[in-house]
């Protein structure tokens, strides 16, 4: 601590870094310019694009050391490792964000997931502060990592181990209903999940699908055809708690039958936060199966009014 507080503030001057760091956040948020002439609309945009640096944070100290999931002290060279990823609530917009604004801090976030893998033995879900809570579901780091890959910003990585990490952590059978979603094609409702008391388990498979064709999409861009086809077969899994009887995606038992009584409205111990009506919608890799399975582009949009 006293070697990074002598490394960042070496002298006693508030003015001279109050101007540093406005100087500082001036260069950050100017790297997104608006045109409006509402003054009230502008602060509400900036403020918006503050709140999406605040993390992840910088977790390396400055000479590298860092405290990792495995318990020993690791030191990076040449990279910034970034803890506090709260990836359930960010891989949809806040990451692909950052691949436009900060593509730099997007390799070093992905050189971080990595060394968190090899400490882990998987990539993280929500880590904070270089440990794993296990807070909410999917395995979202591999959607960041195809995201990033995809767009050219890791030219300095191995590409099959950027595979493999996501592979791994795909298949980890032993969390959160992995292994029931490989065999069945969907994480049941009615099965016991110790990492998680809440179940979720129609937003799981919902969640997994999604990051499955994130997979299937690296696979595919580094040349590995049967990870592509195992993944984007497995990519495909949301239509199996689509029920044609009500219209929406629903959470199913072991023996295949959907949980009854069901109302899309409800907020259910099956569906994580939010409900039927929301997670329909989740389906970001297949829209247009999606509009076939709601009987159509007429009915698709009558559902989305």
């Amino acid at each position: 601590a006293a070697r990074n507080l002598a490394a960042e503030v070496p002298d006693d001057d508030f003015d001279k870094y109050l101007a540093a760091v406005q100087d500082d956040w001036n260069e950050q948020l100017s790297r997104i310019e608006i045109k409006c002439d509402d003054r009230d609309e502008k602060v509400k945009f900036y403020t918006a694009l503050y709140h999406s640096m605040i993390a992840p944070t910088i977790y390396s100290d400055v000479d590298g050391a860092y405290y990792g999931p495995d318990k020993q002290v690791h030191r990076v060279e040449g990279w910034t490792n970034y803890s506090t990823f709260s990836l359930w609530d960010t891989y949809r917009a806040a990451h692909p964000l950052y691949t436009f604004i900060e593509p730099e801090r997007v390799n070093d976030m992905v050189k971080s997931f990595l060394a968190f893998f090899e400490q882990n033995g998987r990539l993280p879900v929500w880590n904070f502060q270089g440990g794993e809570t296990d807070m909410m579901i999917g395995y979202h780091s591999a959607a960041i990592v195809a995201d990033a890959y995809l767009k050219g910003l890791l030219g300095d990585m191995d590409k099959n181990k950027i595979l493999e990490a996501c592979v791994r952590t795909a298949n980890s059978d032993d969390y959160r209903g992995i292994g029931q979603y490989r065999r069945s094609g969907y994480v049941p409702a009615d099965m016991s999940d110790p990492h998680n008391e809440a179940g979720w388990s129609m937003s799981k498979t919902l969640e997994y699908a999604f990051d499955d064709y994130a997979v299937a999409m690296l696979a595919k861009s580094v040349g590995n055809g049967d990870v592509y086809d195992e993944f984007i077969k497995r990519s495909r899994n949301y239509r199996n708690t689509f029920n044609p009887a009500t219209g929406f995606m629903q959470p199913r038992n072991t023996d295949g039958s959907f949980v009854e009584p069901f109302n899309p409205e409800a907020y259910t111990e099956d569906i994580c936060e939010s409900n039927a009506w929301q997670y329909l919608w989740s389906v970001q890799h297949e829209p247009d199966s999606l509009v076939a399975l709601l009987g159509g582009a007429r009915k698709f949009e009558e559902r989305l009014d």
